[in-house]
């Protein structure tokens, strides 16, 4: 990956990251679902102790809402195991999808690439097991790219806690 891809994506991030302040700030935000959640708004944290919640799904929005998913099951916004991220939509030129988990905080360098999906014939997505990588608060990247233009025709993020 060049530097001013690594750049754009650290960049996206940080925009979503800004947005997704925003929204949760609106008043009455407490009583919204966050990241498409209608089951939880349990905190974004790991935790001890804590009731089962009911499994869902984390929805997943591209910037120029051209990409659009779901990551799952969950429960929350934590996920355990083997979890599939499917795409419902993406831009019109996609040749390929990306997806990349970020330590929340950490800027993205590349080296998170855990999957790429080339073949959008049979859907895009990737199927990934959370058990290969530490307890923690991530950032769950997807971008959607095509070998015409060295720019991403959209990215969308979503914060997930991995519980093993």
């Amino acid at each position: 990956m060049k530097a001013w891809q690594i750049i754009l994506i650290a960049l996206l991030v940080i925009i979503v990251g800004l947005l997704a302040f925003l929204v949760l700030r609106e008043p009455g935000a407490a009583d919204k679902p966050s990241f498409g959640q209608p089951e939880s708004s349990a905190p974004l944290q790991p935790s001890g102790e804590q009731a089962p919640a009911q499994k869902s799904y984390i929805s997943i929005a591209g910037m120029k809402q051209e990409l659009s998913g779901t990551i799952s099951p969950s429960e929350g916004k934590r996920i355990k195991g083997i979890v599939e991220i499917t795409l419902a939509k993406v831009p019109a030129d996609t040749e390929f999808t990306k997806f990349l988990l970020v330590q929340s905080g950490q800027k993205p360098t590349g080296q998170e690439v855990f999957g790429v999906d080339t073949d959008g014939s049979d859907g895009w997505g990737y199927i990934v097991n959370s058990n290969n990588f530490p307890n923690g608060i991530y950032d769950v990247i997807v971008i959607a790219g095509s070998s015409s233009g060295d720019e991403p025709l959209d990215a969308a993020v979503a914060q997930v806690v991995i519980e093993n």
